[in-house]
């Protein structure tokens, strides 16, 4: 990039001025993306994060196109017929990206028909707020399937992960327990240089077993040993070469919760993406990178593994899927597991990357994003070299059935845009509704090969929303395209044939669109409010409690996070019916659905906010939110990783130093389980 252009245009003297001076007035630097909200995943995840992104540099560089009209994958894939063949497949891949670029991320309007008549009704039974009338559950997406969280209970005892340790806790209010505290792999301080270091990220329940997900990383430190590797790393001493990511499950028998028997283990390669648990069957998906000094003669080097009590067996050719079209050098590896029968029902791999998942009991969606960049032939302007670039953002779909516990890649399918978060996806009827932002911007690459100088001129870019309602085969079958420009996604939520999404870029437009019949979507009703929600959430038949912050009418610079309670009961006319500002300014709830407590029928509306408060809202239509009590999550306590679960009538605000137990009528403290102590 130049440093100095004036430098440079003083040695074009004699040439015509008129000829740059309009790329004088317009230069601007090419600034990286960078996300739009930070993502806290805790100290340890987004230190194995940076890792990655080092290690991305010597990865083989993926999803690179120059050609936008191509269909991703129009073709169903195929199984490989033998290594050799998916060798050929990463080298075609690689090959084909010299003259693009694509950055991985972290378009028809259709007329109004008549809607259905009866749309006051049509949330039917979305409005369960997956909380059992005796404990607390999970906030799932979808009723009856299982997300992985750092806290759980089964209405007996309660379940948290603190750091490398499992610690079992009995739900008896006043009278609560300790029971057992279970080291699940060693700490970094017990690490000798260049071992693995893994670090657990995500529990379930199932039955009398405990399944613990572990990220699991093989380091190559730089320098000499020195120490343990807790100082080491704390020293950022940490090789970019570094290549091994291994996702792990660890299955625990907890019929005695005092004393926790490890009784199988089971992973698969590539960094922990998402996972689900339906019934007894956890599925479990990450990515695997594939790096550029591979081998054909050692397919070790190029295919993923499955592993089975630690021991490493290469996912067979037959059940790795190639994509016609795709030019991606990252697999997507899925593998069911029985908890009840501890053994792998279920492998698949595809070679394709993802980034957000959408499951429901019938079917898998993985999608991935990226940036593509496509490039025009060179023309001559003066005495510059000109190439003219668009920029615009694709999210890659792949469906996967899961019938009969087989998991089966049943289609392939592309959108313009980009998903928010996974909340963006939603499947009803057999029609599957996604709503992104589409980023598109143009800008031309001037070059002065006699003197070595280049630089950029942008055009406007342009930024619209979309609705898009696709079949079983992951074909368009309608949208709605250009909402609200200027403004992006911030939230989304569907109830059966309605779907609501707010963007945002000075006020929060709230949507309500009718998707009753898939081949002609229709906006019902559009609500503008300051600020936006940033978390939509099911509060009760006709009210849609949303969660965000403030923001000014003018400026739109964010403030204080706010409540909001949307009427819904006629999406015609969606209506604000309570708004409360608070005085705190940020909560992790915000961007980890997981992070907040809702239930009508305890009049809870609880999260962590700041950095160390847990607040409990209670809320009715007469008086709108108001707060119930506030709660100090100790010094020690990340509020990122602050839990609230409930059991019978007793509040349980888990954090990483403890537990503090709550009477949740009147919300006094009972008892304080210091983990210091324990």
């Amino acid at each position: 990039m130049n440093k100095d252009f004036d430098q440079y245009l003083s040695q074009l003297a004699g040439q015509p001025a008129a000829a740059h001076q309009e790329v004088r007035r317009t230069w601007r630097r090419v600034q990286p993306r960078q996300p739009r909200r930070p993502k806290n995943n805790g100290k340890w995840a987004a230190l194995l994060a940076a890792c990655l992104l080092l290690l991305m540099g010597a990865a083989i560089v993926p999803n690179i196109t120059t050609s936008p009209s191509q269909p991703f994958c129009s073709d169903i894939a195929y199984a490989a017929s033998d290594y050799s063949e998916i060798y050929q497949a990463l080298m075609s891949n690689n090959s084909s990206n010299g003259s693009g670029e694509i950055v991985n991320s972290d378009s028809l309007s259709t007329p109004v028909t008549n809607a259905a008549d009866d749309l006051e009704n049509s949330e039917q039974a979305i409005t369960e707020d997956s909380i059992d009338n005796n404990y607390s559950q999970t906030n799932n997406q979808v009723d009856g399937v299982d997300e992985g969280d750092i806290a759980k209970t089964d209405g007996n005892n309660i379940y948290l992960l603190r750091d490398n340790e499992l610690i079992i806790s009995s739900a008896k209010g006043a009278n609560s327990t300790v029971l057992s505290r279970t080291q699940l792999t060693p700490s970094a301080e017990e690490l000798s240089y260049g071992e693995s270091y893994q670090y657990p990220t995500e529990l379930y329940l199932s039955g009398s077993y405990l399944a613990v997900i572990t990220a699991k990383s093989q380091p190559f430190i730089c320098g000499e040993p020195s120490g343990n590797a807790a100082v080491m790393i704390e020293n950022i001493a940490i090789d970019a070469l570094s290549a091994d990511m291994i996702t792990e499950i660890l299955i625990y028998d907890i019929s005695d919760p005092s004393s926790p028997q490890a009784v199988a283990s089971f992973g698969q390669d590539g960094s922990y993406i998402s996972s689900r648990l339906i019934g007894d069957t956890l599925y479990l998906i990450s990515q695997y990178i594939v790096y550029s000094n591979i081998d054909e003669d050692a397919p070790d080097t190029f295919i993923p593994g499955i592993y089975n009590d630690g021991q490493r067996d290469l996912l067979a050719a037959h059940d790795i899927c190639l994509l016609p079209h795709s030019e991606n050098s990252a697999y997507t590896v899925i593998t069911s597991i029985d908890l009840s029968k501890q053994k792998i029902a279920d492998q698949i791999s595809v070679l394709g990357g993802s980034d957000t998942i959408y499951m429901n009991h019938d079917n898998l969606y993985l999608a991935c994003g990226s940036y593509r960049v496509e490039e025009s032939a060179p023309y001559s302007e003066d005495q510059y070299s000109v190439v003219e670039r668009e920029e615009y953002a694709i999210t890659e779909l792949m469906r996967f059935s899961l019938a009969d516990n087989e998991i089966a890649l049943a289609a392939t399918g592309q959108i313009s845009g980009f998903l928010d978060n996974q909340f963006a996806l939603d499947e009803f009827n057999g029609y599957l509704r996604a709503v992104t932002t589409i980023n598109n911007s143009h800008y031309r690459l001037y070059t002065d090969e006699e003197h070595g100088w280049e630089n950029y001129q942008w055009d406007d870019s342009t930024t619209t929303n979309a609705l898009w309602i696709l079949d079983e085969q992951l074909e368009i079958t309608s949208s709605l395209e250009d909402l609200a420009p200027g403004e992006q996604v911030y939230s989304v939520r569907f109830a059966g044939d309605i779907g609501y999404f707010v963007t945002f870029h000075q006020v929060d437009p709230l949507f309500a669109v009718d998707l009753t019949d898939p081949y002609s979507p229709q906006i019902l009703s559009e609500l503008k409010l300051p600020g936006f929600s940033e978390y939509l959430h099911h509060y009760s038949s006709g009210r849609l409690l949303g969660l965000g912050q403030d923001a000014d009418e003018q400026s739109g610079i964010t403030g204080p996070l706010k409540l909001t309670m949307f009427d819904t009961s006629n999406p015609r006319d969606v209506q604000e019916k309570h708004t409360l500002i608070l005085d705190s300014s940020y909560s992790s709830a915000l961007y980890n659905h997981k992070a907040i407590l809702v239930s009508e029928e305890k009049d809870l509306i609880a999260f962590p906010a700041d950095s160390n408060q847990y607040l409990v809202y209670g809320y009715n239509d007469s008086e709108g939110f108001y707060l119930r009590g506030s709660f100090t999550a100790g010094e020690e306590g990340w509020y990122d990783e602050t839990r609230g679960l409930f059991v019978d009538e007793w509040l349980y605000i888990c954090r990483q130093d403890g537990i503090t137990v709550v009477d949740i009528v009147d919300l006094h403290t009972v008892l304080s389980l210091d983990f210091s102590l324990s």
